[in-house]
């Protein structure tokens, strides 16, 4: 008999999850019977998203799929993780448009209040900012030159961090990168101006509890791992799917090695392969996976 993988992660003291959208839950029940036998968390995987909620205009967003998703966890006693309260990447088009820097924090502020606020208690970690590093961009501190930097200039990050902490105060809040994961040198500078911003963060006392390394991972060679002795680690790595037996096999030995590194205290805390996912899903655009969580 298979061993169910969040029993697998459990002797591990690591929570066992996916991304499921609403869509999914109310129309895909094998993919339901598959997460209800195999994990113990779940994060929405486009449904929170600020411009997918929207409707196209200020204050008209729709929390039904939100809701479908976090009702589907407390009905069924798994862990919700939210993601995400901010990305560049999904920001309402109105956005753009505020007439002036007060009410493009106004409406920041209004939205992680209010969607942070709607789950409060019920999400175990929020992605608060999405991506915010990209030394491609020039800047001497490494961010990424988007919408919330140029409109609200770098402070938009204490702004997020505090105002989610104040939405729900029993959340974890994280913020999530990707290419940091590897022992690169194309990858360093990405990894270095993002553990400079948790510095800076944690010097001025901005809320931060963990780090999401969005990673996406090759069991078919590469760069090896980037290795960090740094606590409180939350990661997320992403590796591709085959139906190949051989690649099967090397990404099955990849993932054992993962989760060896996972289950120790000062290592990753989250990780979700994108191979442990139902293999008649098509991958999403912004992606999403089965994964593993240590709970707090």
């Amino acid at each position: 008999m298979t061993v169910a993988l969040r029993k697998l992660a459990a002797e591990k003291g690591l929570l066992y999850g996916t991304t499921i959208s609403a869509a999914q839950i109310t129309g895909d029940h094998p993919f339901v019977d598959l997460v209800l036998q195999q994990a113990g968390l779940v994060v929405a995987e486009n449904d929170m998203k600020w411009q997918v909620m929207n409707r196209g205009a200020p204050d008209d967003d729709d929390y039904g799929p939100a809701d479908t998703i976090a009702n589907f966890a407390a009905a069924n006693n798994l862990v919700l993780r939210g993601h995400n309260l901010l990305w560049y990447h999904r920001t309402p088009e109105w956005y753009f448009d505020l007439p002036s820097q007060r009410e493009q924090q106004r409406a920041v502020v209004k939205h992680i209040e209010q969607l942070a606020g709607r789950y409060r208690g019920r999400v175990h970690s929020w992605d608060v900012v999405n991506e915010p590093i990209e030394p491609k961009d020039g800047r001497p501190d490494g961010l990424r030159t988007a919408v919330f930097l140029e409109t609200l200039g770098q402070g938009y990050l204490d702004l997020a961090y505090r105002t989610a902490r104040e939405a729900d105060p029993g959340a974890r809040l994280v913020v999530n990168e990707y290419d940091i994961e590897l022992d690169a040198p194309e990858q360093e500078a990405r990894r270095s101006a993002l553990l400079r911003l948790l510095e800076r963060m944690q010097r001025s006392g901005t809320p931060v509890d963990a780090v999401g390394v969005q990673a996406h991972l090759s069991a078919v060679g590469g760069p090896p791992l980037f290795r960090t002795a740094s606590a409180a680690v939350s990661c997320r790595c992403r590796e591709p799917r085959t139906d190949d037996p051989d690649h099967r096999a090397r990404r099955d030995g990849r993932e054992r090695a993962g989760r060896h590194n996972c289950s120790r205290p000062s290592g990753c805390r989250h990780l979700q392969p994108l191979s442990g996912r139902d293999p008649r899903r098509a991958r999403g655009q912004d992606g999403g996976d089965l994964g593993l969580v240590r709970p707090a």
